[in-house]
């Protein structure tokens, strides 16, 4: 969330990737290492032998609220405020688009974000 707040999201999405639980089960070899849950953010991961690779202490209380707000608010950049939804996305250098669909009370928003032209070269 602190590289996202200053604008580097190279680094904010990184870690993102680093965290996220799917990444460490992409592959039966993978689950059979990793041996948690992959949708449940794991408090460690562990880098000493002969358990390197595998998620432990999952299941806590607000881990799961703040991935959602990672990657919602910081991110993918949408926020309520008041009566308004704000949108200030912090995405991949590679990405030209993405799209949201995001219900609010009995609303359904269907956002698009869309590089400028003149940002596609801009680092």
């Amino acid at each position: 969330m602190a590289f996202a707040a200053v604008g580097d999201r190279t680094r904010a999405w990184e870690l993102l990737r680093m965290i996220n639980p799917v990444n460490h089960a992409k592959s039966p070899e993978e689950v059979t290492k990793y041996k948690v849950e992959p949708y449940v953010v794991a408090a460690d991961v562990y880098a000493v032998s002969p358990h390197t690779g595998r998620g432990g202490w999952t299941w806590y209380t607000g881990s799961a609220g703040w991935m959602y707000t990672l990657v919602l608010e910081s991110l993918l950049g949408l926020r309520v405020k008041g009566n308004r939804l704000q949108v200030s996305p912090c995405l991949p250098a590679d990405w030209k688009e993405c799209k949201l669909h995001y219900r609010y009370r009995e609303t359904v928003y269907h956002i698009a974000c869309c590089k400028h032209l003149n940002e596609v070269n801009r680092v």
